[in-house]
This record gives C-alpha cells, structure tokens and sequence, in this order.
C-alpha cells in the first residue's frame, strides 16, 4: 500500500506515517504499532497544521482483527438487539431494506502489544470499532470528510493462520470487552466530548468516511503466500485492480469493491455515506 500510494499516486513520503513492527521490535520504537501509538497517530491527524481542511487522508490497516460478545450473551451464541450498529468502524449490518441495529459483539482491531501488561499493571486492550469511529469523526469534523479507511482484517472469532494460508482473525482476550471500552473512552477524552462509547445509545458516524473492508463479519479475511511472506488477499486484489488498465477517473468506492474477484466465500465490503463517490473523492 505504501509504495501504491508513493508511487502510483505521488504522495511523498514525508506526508506517510507508517506504523510497522515484529514481536522484535522494540517497544520504544516510535513506528511500533502498539495500541498507545496507533491511537495516538489517528488522533494527531485531528491538529496536524499539514493537513488542510477538505485534503484526502488514507488510513490503511492490516493485521489481526477480533470480535467480543457482552458478559449476557458470551458463550451462548448470541447476540444483544440494541439501537447500536457497526462492523467496522461506521459499517452498519443490513438485512434487506431494513436496518438492524446490535449492540453486541463488539468488533477491533489487535495491536501488537495486545494482552501485554502496562506500565500500571493493566492488560493492553484491543481498539474496538466504537473508539476508531470516534476517532474517524473528529478527524471530520476539523479537516473534512475526504476520509478513506481501508481494513484488511476480520472479525470472526476462534480462527488462526494455518500454515499454508489463512485468514486475519485472532481469539479476542478473556474478559477485556468492557475493558477495552473503557480504555477507549479514557482515550478519547482528550478529544472528543461525544456519546460514551460505553452507552447502549451509542451510534457510528457514516459521514466522516468511507471504508473499504476485507470481508463482511461472518467471513475470513484471507492470506495469501507471496514470495515466501504472507499477505492479504485482499490488499493483493485492491491494488491489483488499482493499478490495472480498468481503472477510470469515473470509479467510484462501491464500483472498485464491487467488482473486486475475491471469490464466493471473501465478500469486501464498502460502506459510507459517501461510497458513491469518485474513487479519492476526485471532482474532475
């Protein structure tokens, strides 16, 4: 993705940050995609004095992801009906023409410093979807809407890697769903005086982006072996289809996700009030 965003679209290096690290890394290395770090670049994009209000930002994530059901329903298979709805940060599950709301399970993003122990002796949480969408929003509301975010991870709990191939799901961590709720909403106090992301009322912003997302929740983002090294298939596809003689400057997000051939059981997903958007909200 970066050397696509470098090379194909001319973004210089310098406008990139890039977190991006191995259990080896160092954990004071300020590229180390830690939970502390990947909060705290999203949220610096809200007062960076380079960013321009209406300037197109890309936020782009691959690894793991997870999903974590409330203390009612864990271990019965179900889950809560709330007025709550999201996947993905601002993905809202749909069922025909009408809308469906839930509350649980809760969908997130792993950092590499998951589950490790802090310095105040406190497991570190994963990111939920609630915590990225607030972010997301603020984002909007101080530099715009022209918000791409792009997920090559899943949701469906209980899988891992196999060893030829396999998909970007972890087991999400015993009892830190409200944890990790909380957690969240200590770090957006800083920034953000919105609904609680603990409250049942809570609702995701559609406006601030459009999302680009591996697979719908019930599927597996899957890996594929490149050269000797895993990578998503469908970061492999999406910047297949970017950079093939198809691409016009008349795509929009929902023509690009549509016709990406990831097969029957990859469904990408592409959500947002702006979807139907030219591809990088392009206006000529």
């Amino acid at each position: 993705m970066k050397a696509y965003l470098e090379k194909d679209l001319g973004v210089p290096s310098g406008r990139i940050q890039l977190l991006r690290g191995t259990k080896r890394t160092p954990c004071d290395d300020p590229s180390y995609p830690s939970r502390q770090n990947i909060t705290d670049t999203l949220c610096s994009l809200i007062d960076n004095p380079r960013i321009k209000k209406g300037d197109n930002i890309v936020i782009y994530f691959a690894g793991h992801g997870s999903s974590y059901t409330c203390s009612e329903c864990s271990g019965t298979g179900k889950t809560k009906k709330s007025i709550v709805a999201d996947v993905r940060p601002g993905y809202a599950r749909t069922q025909g023409h009408r809308h469906v709301d839930t509350f649980c399970p809760t969908e997130a993003i792993c950092p590499i410093d998951r589950n490790l122990v802090d310095a105040n002796g406190s497991r570190i949480p994963d990111i939920s979807d609630r915590e990225l969408n607030t972010i997301l929003y603020e984002i909007k509301r101080v530099k715009g809407n022209k918000i791409t975010a792009i997920f090559d991870c899943c949701h469906s709990s209980g899988v891992t890697r196999g060893e030829r191939s396999g998909v970007r799901s972890v087991l999400p961590l015993n009892g830190t769903r409200d944890l990790m709720l909380r957690v969240g909403m200590d770090n957006l106090k800083r920034i953000s005086n919105r609904t609680s992301i603990m409250e049942k009322r809570w609702h995701p912003d559609m406006s601030s982006h459009v999302i680009l997302a591996a697979c719908k929740d019930y599927e597996f983002a899957k890996e594929i072996e490149v050269q000797g090294s895993y990578h998503g298939f469908f970061t492999h596809s999406l910047i297949k289809a970017l950079r093939s003689e198809s691409w016009t400057k008349e795509l929009t997000y929902d023509d690009l996700v549509y016709n990406l051939p990831l097969g029957r059981k990859q469904t990408p997903v592409v959500a947002g009030d702006l979807k139907l958007e030219r591809l990088w909200y392009q206006t000529t």
